[in-house]
């Protein structure tokens, strides 16, 4: 048996406390990482050089823990990381009550790469499914039974919902639907 007489957290241990091992700091970030789910995306400002930009982001995590973004192509953010791709993520605690300078927070640095698509998905899913021909589409919600779209087209800014083929309850069923949606849509 170890005894340890150093409390590494505010709460005043005794020196006869049993020793009880913690998480890393990797995983206590990766831990809030996956609670988080939305942080603050900071990007270099285009239109005002050297100064940041800060935005709302959610987020999602790829199967290796990484963050990934949908974004539009007409925010400022997504045109500030096509000039210069460097960012960073400040993820905190949700809903820490009490001060939250004493929160569990993270920031990540890196660089902001698009994910290759073979076309853009979205506008075939608006012309398929909504009969609306578009340059561009972001989504800006989800549901268990479909998705609400913006739509960049030649009239303007439309707004559109599509509703899957069959009700989703997780994220492996919602990208297997995407999926399946995506291949009827190419097929015709």
């Amino acid at each position: 048996m170890s005894f340890s007489s150093l409390g590494k957290h505010a709460g005043g241990g005794t020196s006869n406390q049993l020793s009880v091992p913690e998480p890393s700091f990797a995983e206590q970030a990766r831990t809030l990482m996956h609670v988080g789910r939305t942080g603050s995306l900071s990007t270099l400002s285009r239109k005002q050089p050297g100064f940041p930009f800060g935005s709302l982001m959610p987020y999602a995590l790829d199967g290796q823990g990484r963050p990934l973004f949908l974004i539009s192509t007409m925010a400022m953010h997504t045109q500030n990381l096509q000039a210069d791709p460097r960012a960073s993520l400040f993820v905190t605690e949700p809903d820490a009550s009490g001060d939250p300078l004493g929160a569990s927070r993270v920031t990540l640095i890196g660089t902001v790469s698009r994910i290759p698509e073979p076309e853009d998905a979205l506008v075939l899913l608006a012309k398929r499914f909504a009969g609306i021909e578009a340059q561009e589409a972001e989504m800006t919600s989800i549901d268990r039974l479909g998705f609400h779209l913006r739509l960049k087209t030649q009239d303007g800014v439309k707004g559109t919902r599509v509703a899957f083929v069959r009700e989703v309850s997780d994220p492996s069923e919602t990208r297997e639907v995407f999926v399946e949606m995506v291949q009827q849509a190419r097929q015709g």
